[in-house]
């Protein structure tokens, strides 16, 4: 959240939430003001300084933006997704999709976004929740790509989560073979192995 990466926000954040008195919406717009990394600063304004930046540099040029945003971006109002909109982020990736889209239709260039459940799976040194701290995976069995197009949720298991490496993997595909240009698609890992090279 801190504008370096390397500061402690506790303090700022505390400041916030009383100055607003205990208004979490109002506290999180103060931070944003302020240039913390709050969902509206690093989704919704910096995607909009991306595109800024990329059409004054490549203009008509532009060919291809792919997003990595997150599942129930568009289902926001379902369980459990307003639990985990609780703080904006996926207001703020919606308004990043919707800008992009826009932009996108503006420009005549292509875009793909890719919603990937909760991230599983190493490296664990850049990103500290209690998942990575004690390296908790699924278990080894958890390889099946699955895909779906939209905003959707898969073998009807909202808890599926996405490997790093699939997403990764996914990715670069899509970016390869010019696939899925103008839409968005799920991706998350289930029971099951890898798909086949082929």
């Amino acid at each position: 959240w801190s504008e370096t990466g390397r500061d402690g926000v506790a303090a700022p954040v505390l400041k916030a939430l009383v100055d607003a008195g205990f208004d979490k919406t109002a506290a999180i717009a103060d931070l944003t003001a302020q240039g913390y990394n709050t969902p509206q600063t690093v989704d919704e304004a910096g995607t909009l300084r991306i595109l800024e930046a990329w059409a004054a540099a490549a203009g008509a040029a532009r060919e291809r933006l792919v997003l990595l945003s997150s599942v129930g971006v568009r289902r926001r109002g379902e369980m459990p997704y307003p639990i985990l909109n609780a703080c904006g982020v996926l207001d703020a990736k919606a308004a990043a999709e919707d800008a992009i889209a826009a932009d996108a239709a503006a420009g005549g260039y292509a875009y793909t976004i890719v919603r990937p459940s909760q991230l599983f799976g190493g490296p664990y040194d850049n990103n500290v929740y209690l998942g990575t701290l004690f390296q908790l995976d699924k278990d080894a069995d958890t390889r099946e790509v699955l895909l779906g197009r939209g905003d959707v949720t898969m073998n009807d298991d909202p808890q599926l989560g996405t490997l790093r490496s699939t997403l990764a993997e996914v990715i670069a595909q899509t970016l390869e073979t010019g696939a899925c240009e103008n839409l968005d698609f799920t991706v998350v890992n289930g029971k099951g192995e890898f798909p086949e090279a082929d």
